[in-house]
């Protein structure tokens, strides 16, 4: 959110003492601390039991029904003020949208579908196909290797032979590697085998396409955070497509809805299964149960795992708890997947030996090649306190190893922590020390992307991450470190061991143990959030 937690803390208990009798005090302190701790854990409101509405129905004005107040109650749901503002203001432009028919010529648009969708397993994306080109917001959603974004690479190619001019196409995710994910991944997907006969000039735009980041598309001010592109100035393109809609929160996704023309196309792709956003809501999770108001399309059948796959199978039993079938997976896929003991030092022996590749390429100061080979492997934690204690011992480990004794060495990796757009890096954007032509050690994001090391703002360690900053990335081989730098493992479910599992395209390594792991299946958090709530009424 754009408020962080002390200063709402503060603008609400001003309004608290400005507002309450005294012996309103301590109920009043008390419903307020609830609800502040719950948005700080991701949810937009707590539930109320008979007793609690009984003391928020005598707060007004701190406590008001349905209308602006500090705090909102609605049925029996209570609502920081501005959380339940964004969320009307979200489920109101969501209703304008709705499933509107745009009136294509359904007969044609078939027609030209079967020639996309030969195949007889294509049929799940036909459909996406079909309902996205017929509506101006869809939603697309699925897991790894489902589809998604070859399915968008088409429904572009169709909207660009439907319409008698090129239409202006926007592409975007909430990271800098999400946006360059999904630019490097319609790439990939426009093949002679998907386009046997794409007319060239389409060919050649779909290509130029780039991915940007949420804040780079909306245009945000990093100090104000007021956007540019707003309800009284659009976003100028006909169409927006929108990946990794996981990591969207509340409020971003509030500034992306209020700046989308009436006459725009916003497609939403992402997978509801993975974590929701480090901010507030849960926003993805909400639109994809609203089926009967919006248009969202399900892919299920993966392309990239088959049948004998371990992950793609694991990843099923995650998504549906079954932990038993889970746990005998790893002795059935054994190729595929691992569960060993955590031994610290062991550990980062691993991680060096998997290396050998990126170190090979420091020392040969070859720069595409370590960028490549740097994401060959990647080890994930649930908690950032597990992260900062792997890297900073990983970091003095390479230093002992390779005999270094300067701190901003060649090979070390790390992740800008803060959105800079004047430098073209963004909060979660990740660099490679390396020399330049001059023998300059310089900080590489791309083999044509770099920056002096005195200009990198602030930045972490990047050997290790936690699984919210794996998301919108891919890793040949992943490790998940099992929490243990702090006592609360609660966090830890279904939900982050599903998006950290489906990082790895080839072999999964679970630090821990087989109860741990269970215990995370047998373990369902969700969110509170209100979207639910109000889209069904504005659209009954």
């Amino acid at each position: 959110m754009d408020t962080d937690y002390n200063e709402l803390s503060i603008k609400l208990f001003s309004s608290f003492f400005k507002s309450i009798a005294p012996q309103q005090a301590d109920s009043a302190s008390l419903l307020m601390s609830k609800t502040i701790n719950a948005w700080q854990m991701g949810h937009t409101f707590i539930r109320l039991n008979d007793e609690e509405m009984c003391i928020a129905r005598e707060l007004s004005p701190l406590v008001e029904e349905g209308v602006a107040a500090p705090l909102v109650l609605e049925d029996n749901c209570l609502f920081i003020g501005k959380v339940w503002a964004m969320e009307k203001d979200c489920a109101h432009y969501l209703s304008k949208f709705g499933k509107i028919d745009l009136k294509i010529d359904d007969e044609n648009l078939h027609k030209q579908l079967q020639y996309y969708f030969p195949n007889q397993d294509d049929k799940e994306q036909y459909q996406a196909s079909f309902n996205t080109l017929k509506h101006r917001f869809s939603l697309i959603t699925g897991g790894p290797g489902t589809g998604k974004t070859t399915t968008v690479a088409k429904i572009l190619a169709l909207l660009c032979q439907l319409d008698s001019e090129l239409p202006h196409i926007a592409m975007a995710a909430p990271t800098g590697r999400a946006a360059s994910h999904l630019q490097n991944s319609l790439l990939k997907s426009l093949t002679h085998e998907n386009f046997p006969a794409l007319n060239e000039n389409i060919a050649n735009y779909l290509k130029s396409l780039t991915g940007k980041t949420l804040h780079r598309l909306l245009n945000i001010n990093p100090i104000t955070l007021k956007t540019k592109y707003n309800e009284q100035y659009y976003l100028p393109y006909d169409c927006i497509i929108i990946d990794e809609a996981s990591m969207i929160d509340l409020s971003m996704m509030n500034k992306l809805l209020r700046a989308i023309s009436p006459k725009t196309r916003l497609i939403l792709l992402g997978d509801a299964e993975q974590l929701p956003s480090v901010g507030s809501g849960a926003v993805l999770t909400q639109l994809v149960s609203q089926e009967s108001y919006l248009s969202v399309s399900r892919l299920i059948h993966s392309h990239r795992f088959h049948k004998d796959s371990g992950i793609g199978a694991l990843a099923q039993y995650i998504r549906l708890g079954q932990d038993n079938l889970a746990i005998q997976s790893f002795s059935k896929f054994p190729a595929d997947l691992s569960c060993i003991p955590f031994d610290e030092i062991s550990l980062y022996n691993q991680l060096l030996d998997l290396q050998k590749d990126y170190w090979q390429a420091i020392d040969n100061n070859n720069i595409e090649q370590a960028l490549h080979y740097f994401n060959n492997s990647m080890i994930l934690c649930v908690y950032r306190n597990d992260v900062i204690r792997f890297n900073r011992g990983y970091r003095r480990f390479l230093q002992r190893k390779k005999f270094i004794s300067d701190e901003m060495f060649c090979g070390r990796a790390i992740m800008v922590t803060r959105n800079y757009p004047s430098l073209n890096i963004y909060n979660g954007s990740i660099g490679i020390v390396m020399l330049d032509n001059d023998g300059k050690k310089k900080v590489f994001f791309a083999p044509d992307h770099f920056l002096e090391i005195s200009r990198i703002p602030e930045y972490e360690d990047a050997f290790a991450l936690t699984i919210h900053k794996s998301q919108g990335s891919e890793y040949n081989e992943v490790r998940l470190l099992f929490p243990y730098h702090t006592d609360d493992k609660g966090l830890f479910d279904r939900m982050s061991l599903y998006t950290a599992l489906t990082r790895a395209k080839k072999r999964f390594i679970y630090i821990g143990n087989m109860q741990s792991l269970q215990n995370a299946i047998q373990t369902q958090l969700t969110r509170n959030s209100g979207l639910s709530l109000f889209l069904p009424q504005l659209m009954s």
